[in-house]
Formats: C-alpha cells, sequence, structure tokens
C-alpha cells in the first residue's frame, strides 16, 4: 500500500500511530514520576513545606498516565506538557536553591532539565495534531506505516545505500535516521518519537566544515523551510549528493 506519495495523509497516519502505539510506554512514564513526585513530596515534608507542592503535582500525572493509556486524544499531549514543564522547573529551580546551601543538586538539574525537553516534545507533536484532521487509519494504513518506519529503524546502514544518519544540534543533540525515496525523504527521529517528511527539492544539505572527529562534515540543513544544523559522514553525504542528482540506486525494502 503506497502511503507515501501523498504527505499529508502520511503524516496523519504517522501521527496517530505515535499517539496510541506509544500510550503504554508514555502513561506508564508518567504514573513512575508521579509516584515519585508524591512520594518526594510526604518523605520531603520534614526538609520544606515547599515540597508539598509535588503532591498536587504527582496526583496530576498519575491521571495523565491512566487517561493516556486508557483513552489517548491529542489534547493529552498538551496537558502532559504543561505538567512535566512545571516538574521540570520545578526540579531545576529547587536544586539551584540546594546547591546556593552548599547541597548537592546536579543530579536533579539534569532531570529538571529532562523533563522540559519532553514537555518541548509534547508541545511540538500537538502542535502537529492542531494542524491536521487527524482521522483512525485502516488496518493497512497502520501496517504499512509499520513495515516504513522498521524497515528505517532496521536498516543496515552499511549496506543500505538509500539510508543516511544526521546528528542534529538542538536542545538535546537528535539521531536523523532518513530513507532516500526517489521523490522524497523520510526522517525519523530517535526510534521513531518522532518524524519528517518532505518532496526531495525540499531537503538540503549544505557543507560547512570539515570536521576532525568524526571524518565527515558539518552541514546545514533545510528542511520544508526550516534551518537546522548538524553532522553527517562524508559516505552518507555521498549518498545524498547521488539521491539529489537522481544517480543513487534504491533497495528494495
Amino acid at each position: 500500500m503506497d502511503i507515501i506519495s501523498d504527505i499529508s495523509k502520511f503524516s496523519r497516519i504517522f501521527l496517530y500511530r505515535i499517539l496510541y502505539k506509544n500510550r503504554v510506554f508514555a502513561g506508564v512514564f508518567s504514573l513512575i514520576w508521579g509516584f515519585f513526585a508524591i512520594g518526594n513530596s510526604i518523605t520531603g515534608l520534614n526538609d520544606s513545606f515547599l515540597n508539598l507542592i509535588l503532591f498536587p503535582i504527582g496526583v496530576l500525572l498519575i491521571i495523565e498516565g491512566v487517561w493516556r493509556i486508557v483513552s489517548p486524544k491529542p489534547l493529552i499531549l498538551l496537558f502532559e506538557g504543561i505538567v512535566f514543564a512545571f516538574l521540570g522547573a520545578w526540579n531545576i529551580i529547587i536544586s539551584l536553591l540546594n546547591i546556593t546551601f552548599g547541597d548537592l543538586g546536579f543530579f536533579f538539574i539534569m532531570i529538571g532539565f529532562f523533563q522540559v525537553y519532553w514537555a518541548v516534545q509534547d508541545f511540538k507533536i500537538y502542535k502537529k495534531f492542531c494542524s491536521k484532521n487527524i482521522e483512525k487509519p485502516t488496518d493497512d494504513e497502520i501496517n504499512a506505516m509499520d513495515q516504513i518506519i522498521n524497515s528505517i529503524i532496521k536498516a543496515n546502514m552499511k549496506l543500505e545505500n538509500d539510508i543516511i544518519r544526521l546528528q542534529v544540534k538542538s536542545f538535546v543533540d537528535q539521531i536523523w535516521k532518513a530513507r532516500l525515496y526517489p521523490d522524497k525523504i523520510i526522517i525519523l527521529i530517535g526510534l521513531g518519537s518522532d518524524f519528517h517528511i518532505a518532496n526531495k527539492e525540499d531537503f538540503q544539505l549544505i557543507e560547512q566544515k570539515m570536521t576532525i572527529l568524526p571524518k565527515g562534515f558539518k552541514v546545514s540543513i533545510n528542511l520544508n523551510g526550516k534551518a537546522y544544523f548538524g553532522q553527517i559522514s562524508e559516505e552518507h553525504f555521498s549518498r545524498f549528493k547521488h539521491w539529489k542528482n537522481n544517480e543513487l540506486s534504491q533497495n528494495q525494502n
């Protein structure tokens, strides 16, 4: 089944997959942090009454986690993002205050930044949902999407010459693994937590300068009119150039 030719349709199916396929993992993730926040609230009351603030945050995370598992809806991403942003900001601020009093708080600062990053990803995906009318795909469409994603995740980058890998600068550096189709590119971020899809003419890599380790290029990336910066190996940059020049042989997947 061809779900690649229509970019809008592909995006809708992928977004649906993100929301429903990952609902158990994301829900359990929220439940763990919810119970952790409640536990810290109770045990930390002896240190400061301010730790009581963690209790309602924990309760909200537990509610959100159950909601995410039982009945996932796009709105849950916004709710989850707000709660994690607040929790992350709390951990960062309290840890910085603890450091001023001589306590070690670097671990929870890192946890706080991770939670804020998680919230930002929720907001980004929710924004994509808001821009599209998401309807439940057919089973065949979901299976076709699974095959595409798995083929990219499991692709042998040494043997499959239509696969490229980029390390992209972000708040937390991202790994982009992409498959080059005759007229499109599909990019998975991480293990498929997010994605990009673009027509060939809407994706460009521009070499910046050579890097020493690992051997390769620093590149500016133009994707659907947005600019990114990253790094790519010489071999994968060569694949990209052959693809742009219609000289890349396609693997059968």
